[in-house]
């Protein structure tokens, strides 16, 4: 029966990863901003055909999705960032019951 290896983790990549991902929600956000500040599109821009109203319903669909994946990486970020503090929490609390205490 082969020795179970176990896992490692490394709270110094995972602060990386959640900078990482916090820039991302920061690009993503700033794209909502800008792609909801446009100026709106006047259906005869379109011609006919109903592309106006394709446009219409793409528009707002993708309106929504960057603010949905904005969220959600936001949301990670959070994660993230308190699954670092509980690593980093876990390690102090054993390396502190490692160290002998010092006679006073």
């Amino acid at each position: 029966m082969p020795d179970s290896v176990g896992y490692t983790v490394q709270p110094d990549a995972l602060e990386h990863v959640t900078t990482a991902l916090n820039n991302v929600a920061t690009d993503l956000a700033t794209a909502n901003q800008s792609y909801t500040a446009q100026t709106p599109v006047q259906s005869a821009d379109f011609g006919e055909f109903g592309v106006d109203q394709a446009w219409a319903g793409f528009d707002t669909n993708w309106s929504q999705e960057l603010h949905v994946t904005q969220r959600a990486v936001a949301q990670l970020v959070q994660k993230m960032s308190a699954t670092n503090a509980n690593y980093r929490a876990a390690e102090s609390t054993l390396a502190a019951s490692l160290t002998p205490a010092q006679s006073r």
